[in-house]
């Protein structure tokens, strides 16, 4: 099988079409990061390159508890490089798969990225360490974060708005009114962690549909103003388009001088909120079961303008965090709640129960669906324990069922087994859930579903025909037991097998084989004689002949 790097080669000779050598690597890890000073909270790109590896693999990382690690994938690097050494073309066969890290420091100091490692041929390789200086963030009045959150109920399923604030301090006269970021030479870059739902919420809009809007458009010939949100890249006038090169897309968050209630919650801005703009990130979710649900901070990375001099803006690095919030939602009040209450929320809810089959013995199979359908949190919802009901507990022996949802419907299937034969019917399955909208219990219940079972038929003495000394037992034309159906002796035979047959089956197999095969040669060598097809054609010849001498 050809390798790698050797195709790699073949084809750079049969491009240039002149001699080559190749200048064969060995397995090595090439480390990279797209920068070495990053702020506490911040985040660095990591890349590790494996190349000439014949596997590929993930690298090992070990050693890095003084980060927070997150794969972002795996990407190829191949390429071939020609390069002339004393007149003679030199040819690069490079093969590398990429593999890309965020790397989020959790000290502050001068930090090490240890070195990845990975095996080649049995042996381990590794790869260079890196340094990184981590500066923890210093109080400023530039820029701040902050983040509230607007609620109509505390229960799940009811919506909350979180709203995350940046607050960028105003120009100095006579710059006062402008926007601060029409100044910059680069969109500062914005982290908002919970662009992707945190667990036990729903975004109300996807991604997409929530940010496509807030895309900056040109304003003449000024550029776009406003943040990059999480890096995201956009192409042609579409989010997330898969036509044209990608762009960082950056977001117009309308930016406003920020009023009282905009730097509500900030007290070190109290009384001061008209020297700050103002800019406002808004999303709905809606929580799926009680519980705290934690939203991370926020960041905002840039080049911010601190002050003008000879109508020059003095601009200065700037990172903060900040905007981390917890909404508590609040579970179904203890008081009142019904036994069947299972974590149901919502406005309605149905019940449907079927069995099938409806006719059994004692200690057969009956398979039980039920169907619960609703307006509410049913994805959230688990399958009623029927085995701690006592009207199913002590009717039947229950399995362990199976669930299935679909939509806003939940099916679950249950094997029941009657425990008697005084079981008449499947009992009704009562569903409580909460209702938000009058904030109280309610409760519904599926059909009682009657079944007929029958006792296990007892096999009594004479029932079983045994094989012994009596005759009686072994006369086929009794009228009870293993051949009652027959009422003629004749028709039972004996179909034990012949000893001396099975022997003999064998060696006749072979004979009739051996003849066969002697046939098929016998006639192949016949049609292969010359002067028996000559014979078999002398016929045909002497007619073609005399007709030639006709005409």
């Amino acid at each position: 099988m050809i390798g790698a790097r050797a195709l790699s080669t073949a084809f750079a000779v049969a491009a240039f079409g002149l001699p080559a050598f190749a200048v064969a690597e060995t397995p090595h890890i090439v480390t990279k990061v797209d920068r070495t000073r990053v702020y506490l909270g911040d985040d660095v790109r990591y890349t590790v390159e494996l190349r000439e590896f014949e596997a590929d693999e993930e690298p090992r990382l070990k050693g890095f508890e003084s980060f927070e690690v997150r794969y972002l994938g795996a990407s190829t690097n191949s390429q071939v490089v020609t390069r002339f050494v004393q007149g003679r073309r030199v040819v690069d066969a490079r093969r590398g798969i990429v593999h890309s890290y965020e790397l989020t420091p959790l000290r502050a100091g001068e930090l090490r990225i240890p070195s990845p490692t990975a095996d080649a041929d049995g042996e381990e390789v590794r790869g260079d360490p890196i340094d990184l200086v981590v500066i923890a963030p210093s109080d400023q009045e530039f820029v701040k974060l902050h983040a509230s959150v607007e609620r109509s109920g505390t229960y799940p399923l009811q919506p909350f708005t979180v709203e995350l604030r940046v607050l960028v301090r105003r120009l100095p006269p006579p710059y006062q009114d402008d926007d601060p970021l029409a100044y910059l030479d680069a969109a500062p870059r914005l982290r908002v962690p919970w662009a992707e739902p945190p667990d036990g919420v729903e975004a109300a809009r996807e991604l997409s549909s929530w940010l496509t809007p807030h895309l900056a458009q040109p304003r003449g010939m000024q550029p776009r103003v406003g943040f990059t949100v999480n890096d995201l890249t956009f192409r042609g006038n579409d989010l997330f388009s898969l036509m044209d090169r990608p762009r960082a897309a950056i977001f117009d968050l309308q930016g406003r001088v920020a009023t009282a209630t905009d730097v509500a919650g900030v007290p070190a801005l109290a009384g001061r909120a008209d020297e700050y703009f103002v800019y406002r990130l808004r999303r709905r979710f809606v929580p799926l079961r009680s519980g705290r649900i934690e939203f991370e901070p926020s960041s905002v990375r840039g080049s911010f303008i601190v002050d003008v001099k000879d109508r020059r803006g003095v601009t200065e690095d700037v990172f903060v965090r900040g905007g981390g919030l917890t909404v508590e939602v609040d579970d179904a009040p203890e008081e009142g709640r019904p036994a069947a209450f299972d974590g149901a929320f919502g406005t309605r809810f149905t019940v449907r129960a079927d069995v099938e089959p409806r006719r059994a013995r004692v200690g057969d199979p009956l398979v039980l669906t039920l169907e619960i359908e609703g307006r509410g949190n049913v994805d959230e919802v688990g399958a009623p324990d029927l085995a701690a009901r006592p009207a199913f507990a002590e009717a039947f022996r229950i399995e362990p069922p199976t669930v299935e949802r679909k939509g806003a419907t939940l099916s679950a299937r249950y094997t029941l087994r009657a425990a008697t034969a005084d079981v008449d019917r499947v009992p009704p399955i009562a569903f409580s859930w909460f209702d938000l909208d009058a904030e109280a219990y309610r409760e519904t219940s599926s059909a009682a579903v009657p079944i007929e079972i029958e006792e296990i038929a007892a096999l009594g003495a004479n029932d079983i025909v045994r094989y012994g000394e009596d005759a009686d037992a072994r006369d086929p034309t009794r009228a009870e037991g293993l051949f009652g159906n027959l009422t003629d002796s004749r028709l039972v035979e004996d179909e034990r097998v012949s000893g001396t047959v099975a022997a003999a089956a064998p060696a006749v197999s072979l004979v009739a084989y051996a003849l066969l095969a002697w046939l098929v040669g016998r006639r192949r060598r016949l049609a292969g004689d010359p002067v028996r097809t000559r014979r078999r054609t002398a016929g045909e010849r002497a007619l073609r002949r005399a007709a030639a001498a006709r005409d």
